[in-house]
């Protein structure tokens, strides 16, 4: 082969690779464009979401009280026998070719915004809500033996004045308990210097339990992030866990429900006005659930607002059709009465009141007046044009429908 061969073949070469290059260039450079249009219009459609301090709540269910089908399955067209580019037959749904059938974000948000995104229908399924003090810590390998595990845990995350906090350790082996030793325990606090404090743990049957009173632990002058240790050993070598908490010291819960209340119905919805005494001032919020005579969730309410030293109770509404959608039996009771107070600047920034553990059966004892309603608002009004233009301008998203 010549030099002039040679040059070409390596010209030839060069010109191939480039080509190549400039392929995945390009591909790279319209997918990165596809997924970055993609964003764009699932941020715009995010931002038109309901507040993300609320619970996440979607009924796709078609059959339930007061649900829209959603039309999943079904694409309206008729087939006539013609090929679209891909091969299928024209008037094939997404699902029949292959790919997973899309549901607009308009849709989406109009099954979700049925209800205000302060008041929705509570599920049994909704622990977050029901068991809001819930902590989720879970079985742990150990490090020498992996078929030996262990939990940590405690009975709640808040502490709130003079409760107290009960934690555990249980270790098994493929079910079975397993003696162990702790050889050092403490507490201490997890963001500020602070004295750390030894701890005992008793044990009770297959678990080694301490019950903390962190009131009376010294320099706890403001709400405290603690963490809880414990090294122990079970046959296999030392080990050691660890969880935190945050604990309100009683002079700075901010507000306590008096045990007061009363409640009507209101523009088709029930609202429970709760006492309260103010210490400090500012942004709180309050949640709390409502139940039927069968103790079944019917909804949950949340108050968002600023409470001054003057307020003596904070309504709390329960929107009419997420009553009635839970098709409940009356006479209704609350549960799960909690508050607290934002404190911007501050860490832990949430100072929580002390959880009402009273009883209130509403004197609202009938459905009478109840709307069956969906939510209305302004707000949701330009949510809904703002998702109507930007199905009409941008690119195809959407949630895959649930079957």
């Amino acid at each position: 082969m010549s030099e002039g061969e040679k040059l070409d073949e390596v010209k030839g070469r060069k010109l191939g690779l480039g080509l190549l290059a400039a392929f995945l260039v390009g591909a790279i450079y319209l997918g990165v464009k596809h997924r970055e249009e993609r964003r764009v219009a699932l941020g715009a459609s995010a931002r038109v979401a309901e507040s993300a301090k609320a619970p996440a709540y979607a009924d796709h269910d078609p059959n339930r009280k007061g649900s829209e089908p959603t039309g999943a399955g079904s694409s309206g067209a008729v087939a006539t026998g013609d090929s679209a580019a891909d091969g299928s037959a024209v008037g094939d749904s997404a699902e029949q070719r292959g790919k997973p059938e899309l549901e607009d974000p308009l849709t989406t948000y109009l099954k979700q915004s049925i209800y205000p995104p302060t008041s929705r229908r509570l599920l049994p399924t909704q622990v977050d809500l029901i068991e809001w003090n819930r902590r989720h810590e879970r079985e742990r390998a150990t490090r020498n033996d992996p078929t030996t595990s262990y939990r940590f845990s405690a009975d709640k995350y808040w502490v709130t004045g003079d409760e107290g906090i009960t934690s555990f350790l249980e270790v098994e082996n493929e079910g079975r308990p397993v003696p162990a030793r702790i050889t050092d325990a403490y507490v201490e606090p997890v963001d500020a210097a602070g004295k750390r404090v030894s701890l005992t743990y008793a044990k009770e049957g297959h678990r080694h339990t301490n019950t903390l009173a962190p009131a009376k632990l010294d320099g706890m002058e403001g709400p405290t992030k603690l963490r809880l240790v414990v090294v122990f050993e079970a046959g296999s070598g030392p080990e050691s866990a660890q969880l935190s908490f945050v604990f309100n010291p009683p002079a700075t819960i901010p507000a306590r429900f008096t045990g007061e209340f009363r409640d009507e119905v209101v523009d088709g919805s029930i609202v429970v006005y709760a006492g309260v005494e103010v210490e400090t001032a500012g942004h709180y919020l309050v949640d709390c659930n409502l139940y039927d005579s069968d103790e079944s969730p019917v909804a949950w309410s949340r108050f968002k607002g600023r409470i001054t030293a003057d307020t003596t109770e904070v309504p709390l509404r329960f929107f009419g059709k997420a009553i009635l959608d839970a098709e409940p039996r009356a006479p209704f009771s609350l549960g799960q009465l909690r508050g607290s107070l934002y404190v911007e600047g501050q860490q832990p920034d949430t100072h929580m009141m002390l959880p009402f553990d009273g009883e209130y059966t509403l004197e609202t004892s009938s459905l009478t007046g109840i709307s069956d309603a969906e939510w209305d608002s302004e707000t949701k009004r330009r949510k809904v044009k703002k998702l109507r233009e930007l199905a009409g301008s941008g690119p195809s998203i959407g949630t895959p429908i649930a079957r």
